[in-house]
């Protein structure tokens, strides 16, 4: 049964943050398919023609909201356990969370671009240099590594920095969030007036670093607290109403404020523009927060407007999205885009248009084949499946009670016995642990039955009826 999206207490998931996400990848995407093509973004309709030019000149302010956003995923379980009194995550539940869905996507890119790009570099040793900036995620901190395998990829690294503070800061906030929410504001703006004085202001790299944005991810934070609090609430028609109010007002100013931006671009470049962001970026912090928490509590039709399907996809596939599209729109403009003018003879708009879907396809691809895997508990199951089966292969003659020593409960042979159940009750509790519901996934659970052998079909390690497998 689909999933209703007003959202209503007890449901850990919040569609309508699907759908802001799935708004910022649009965003940045869209940025940086105009600004590799140049192509502007002018919509004919009859004798009118619409301007949607200063929407993808803005769209990588889509980072600041993935920072929101981000705050809020973090920090939403914790409130929860605030108000709803649901299991606290572990230092170790965030951690190993965090590497599954940040670590394999994010190796098989770099790994791919550092290989492509290695001719940018004078050096082997700056080659690797520049690798293991990006691969312990230090590289944001150097003005010479911030972007120089991949542009997108700083973000990864100041998302990483922020997961190195989230434990104490989400300590703080779960005792005193406004006060700590503050703290971050002051340390935000403290960091931005000083990089202003300094006059590096006109620069991405010096007020993209954290101390510049902590307070986007506050915001998100603060954002996860008020809603899982309004939830709780018996909120009416009339509240609602106000609510779905004040967040069109809060869109229509963040509509205003980017096409200022965008005029500000336009009349001064890079330097101008990166100036207007540092000094605005708390505007943005504040709409975001009015956003996420009035759609969450807005009237369905608006909550189905911003969770609408489409979004929802772009946000399932908008980590590997980020991380793909910028190379393969290069890629398409340099390799592709002459074929596609000289030859099939399409409108100078494809040139706009084609490199997005075709990075939507590679984003598909590597969020199936890669993160979606390891997001199922894959090298926690893999790992599983190697101690089973060396207990498997230990409990056979003529190794049996040589490799693995007896003890009085659990001799050699049942090693494998042991491991396999450990491994529902693992499966079970991941599930538990992240707001899913129901039996651990049959499939996983047959699969590593499987990976046993005829071990697997023993009823002690299946007593409670999960595994299917004849």
């Amino acid at each position: 049964m689909a999933r209703s999206h007003e959202e209503r207490p007890g449901i850990s998931h919040v569609a309508v943050l699907d759908g802001l996400r799935g708004i910022a990848i649009a965003g940045v995407v869209w940025y940086h398919a105009w600004l590799v093509s140049r192509i502007s973004s002018t919509l004919s309709i009859g004798h009118y023609t619409l301007d949607l030019q200063p929407l993808a000149q803005a769209g990588f302010m889509g980072v600041d909201l993935f920072f929101f956003v981000s705050g809020f995923c973090l920090f939403y379980p914790y409130a929860r356990h605030v108000f709803e009194g649901k299991p606290l995550p572990t230092i170790a539940d965030f951690a190993v969370r965090r590497a599954e869905k940040i670590l394999p996507s994010y190796a098989v890119a770099l790994a791919v671009f550092a290989i492509a790009h290695r001719s940018w570099f004078a050096s082997t040793g700056s080659w690797v240099a520049h690798l293991a900036a990006h691969a312990t995620f230090l590289h944001p901190l150097w003005f010479d590594t911030f972007g120089s395998i991949s542009g997108p990829f700083w973000t990864l690294g100041i998302e990483v920095q922020f997961y190195l503070l989230f434990p104490l800061v989400c300590y703080l906030f779960r005792r005193q969030p406004l006060l700590m929410f503050a703290g971050l504001c002051v340390l935000a703006n403290g960091y931005r007036l000083l990089v202003a004085h300094l006059g590096v202001d006109t620069m991405l790299y010096p007020i993209s670093q954290l101390p510049g944005v902590i307070d986007v991810f506050g915001s998100g934070m603060l954002a996860a607290y008020a809603i899982a609090y309004a939830r709780r609430l018996p909120l009416g028609r009339r509240s609602r109403l106000v609510a779905t109010s004040v967040t069109i007002a809060a869109v229509i100013a963040m509509v205003l404020l980017v096409r200022r931006l965008a005029a500000v671009a336009a009349a001064t470049g890079d330097p101008g523009q990166y100036q207007w962001v540092n000094a605005h970026r708390p505007l943005f912090a504040a709409l975001f927060l009015i956003c996420g928490v009035g759609s969450t509590i807005a009237l369905p039709g608006w909550q189905r407007l911003v969770a609408q399907p489409a979004l929802v996809y772009l946000a399932a596939i908008s980590y590997n999205l980020y991380l793909w599209h910028l190379e393969v729109i290069v890629w398409y403009q340099t390799h592709l885009s002459p074929f596609i003018r000289d030859v099939l003879h399409l409108p100078l708009a494809s040139d706009l248009v084609l490199p997005m879907v075709l990075s939507l396809v590679v984003a598909a691809l590597t969020t199936r084949v890669i993160e979606r895997p390891f997001l199922k508990g894959g090298w926690r199951l893999m790992a599983v499946r190697l101690r089973a089966a060396v207990s498997a292969f230990a409990a056979l003659p003529p190794w049996k009670g040589r490799l693995l020593t007896a003890s009085p409960t659990r001799d050699a042979g049942l090693h494998a016995e042991t491991a396999l159940a450990a491994a529902v009750q693992h499966v079970r509790r991941h599930a538990e642990r992240h707001g899913e519901t129901g039996a651990p996934d049959t499939g996983d659970v047959v699969h590593l039955g499987n990976a046993l052998g005829p071990l697997g079909d023993h009823p002690a390690i299946f007593a409670d009826g999960v595994h299917t497998h004849p």
